[in-house]
């Protein structure tokens, strides 16, 4: 008597052989099957072998760094690198040249601003956190600043940095954004609806930043070197081992296009000087409250040392530097020395925008 219909197992009919299948067909499907057994009998030891692995391992240590903006969360960080994960520091250690060079770059074309709105004779306004007109301070209560040829001389023979501070933005990392800090939204994760147009007069500069989920680790690791096996220094851009040709091929143009960059900034060293030394320089500042001393990533005062074609960053350097991060960080360090060597430590940073 035939089976119910309902009974029929759609499953079973799929993965049947087909009822005219020849001998030679059958063969070549029951090894085709043999094979694929195989394989996932393989994935499955991997899968086991790893898991037990894993449960042999000590935990990782797990940290949560909390705190606002600029409140010294990444210093914590590359202190406690410094400290206890050497190695990767020092590999680290020459690819933060570009964020250095960066911030001090920065620092010189945001002085640069300042004294062209000046010179335009535009009305500074600050990023203020209040809306409120009747109590912000009249912009031109002081009189005119006189300014002479000397400072004409300065803003044409810096404006290379201008270029200069695109290529390091775009050297580290093409997926960068441009963010800009407003009165009453930067603690927000989100745009306001109908706040951009009141606070697109009064922004304060733009800041580089990088969007990733383990931090300035992702735009280092295009620069920083390991160490192979035969004992000699490689990019990033390649295996520690095995290189290949197009890896060597763009790490030479990437090295030469910072040899370029280093150039233009070692030829701008005297004025960089001369510009940050000036007194009506320092007025303007003073009039328009801006103290890059105050802030982070400030080199303008080391630019005898780092503007140099042979300039390597001091681990004070690094410490130092800035480089701006979005979204949550996880950062990996394994101690290589002392009692917990070995032992990974993972650290987790809630990335946040500027308040003021």
């Amino acid at each position: 008597m035939p089976r119910p219909q309902e009974d029929v197992d759609p499953l079973a009919l799929a993965i049947a052989p087909p009822p005219d299948e020849t001998l030679e067909q059958r063969l070549v499907r029951e090894a085709a099957e043999a094979e694929a057994k195989r394989i996932s009998d393989e994935i499955d030891e991997q899968l086991k072998r790893e898991k037990e692995n894993e449960r042999k391992k000590r935990k990782p240590v797990k940290l949560l760094l909390l705190g606002q903006s600029e409140s010294g969360k990444t210093a914590t960080l590359k202190n406690f690198q410094l400290t206890y994960a050497r190695r990767e520091w020092y590999e680290e250690k020459a690819a933060w040249r570009t964020v250095i060079l960066l911030n001090l770059v920065r620092n010189v074309n945001e002085i640069l601003s300042h004294l062209s709105s000046e010179m335009s004779d535009i009305p500074y306004q600050p990023d203020d956190s209040s809306d409120d007109l009747s109590i912000r301070p009249v912009a031109r209560a002081l009189p005119p600043i006189t300014f002479s040829e000397k400072h004409r001389r300065l803003k044409a023979s810096l404006m290379p940095l201008t270029n200069a501070q695109l290529a390091l933005e775009a050297r580290l990392g093409h997926a960068s954004l441009e963010l800009q800090s407003t009165s009453v939204n930067t603690a927000a994760p989100f745009d306001v609806a109908g706040a951009g147009t009141s606070d697109r007069g009064r922004r304060g500069p733009q800041e580089f930043s990088i969007n990733s989920s383990n931090g300035w680790k992702s735009a280092l690791n295009r620069f920083r070197t390991h160490t192979g096996q035969n004992g000699k220094q490689e990019s990033g851009n390649s295996s520690p081992t095995t290189p290949t040709a197009t890896s060597r091929s763009n790490g030479k143009a990437k090295a030469s296009e910072e040899e370029e960059i280093l150039e233009v900034i070692a030829s701008c060293r005297e004025d960089i000087k001369e510009l940050w030394e000036d007194q009506i320089v320092g007025e303007v500042l003073n009039r328009r409250k801006v103290r890059l001393e105050d802030g982070p990533g400030f080199f303008i005062n080391d630019a005898e040392r780092i503007a140099r074609t042979d300039y390597q960053p001091t681990d004070d350097d690094v410490i130092r530097a800035r480089l701006r991060t979005l979204g949550v960080q996880e950062y990996k360090f394994i101690f290589d020395h002392g009692r917990t060597m070995g032992q990974e430590w993972r650290l987790y940073d809630v990335g946040g925008t500027r308040s003021s």
